[in-house]
Formats: structure tokens, C-alpha cells, sequence
């Protein structure tokens, strides 16, 4: 579960990268951000409620 919490950390990451480098001289395009904002959510939510130990 932990493998997957950091995954969807490291997609949203990756995706926001891909974003900047998509539209480098402007701003990221809201859906691409918002996407990317999903993807880290979930894996932050998933390694915060989930994994408590």
C-alpha cells in the first residue's frame, strides 16, 4: 500500500513536470494541473488515512 500511495505521488508529480515542460513559456493548462493535483492527493490521502500505524 505504501508502493502505491508513493506512486500516485510520483504520477502527479511527473505529470505537473511534463505540464511546465509542455508549455514552458506559459502557464500549466488548468486541467493538466488539476490532474496532476488528483494523482498527489490521492497517494498523500492513501499514505496519510490508510497507512497510520
Amino acid at each position: 500500500m505504501y508502493g502505491l500511495a508513493k506512486t500516485f505521488q510520483a504520477a502527479g508529480l511527473a505529470v505537473m513536470a511534463w505540464g511546465f515542460i509542455k508549455t514552458f513559456p506559459h502557464l500549466i493548462p488548468p486541467k493538466i494541473f488539476l490532474l496532476a493535483a488528483l494523482f498527489f492527493i490521492t497517494g498523500w490521502a492513501i499514505q496519510t488515512w490508510m497507512l497510520k500505524n
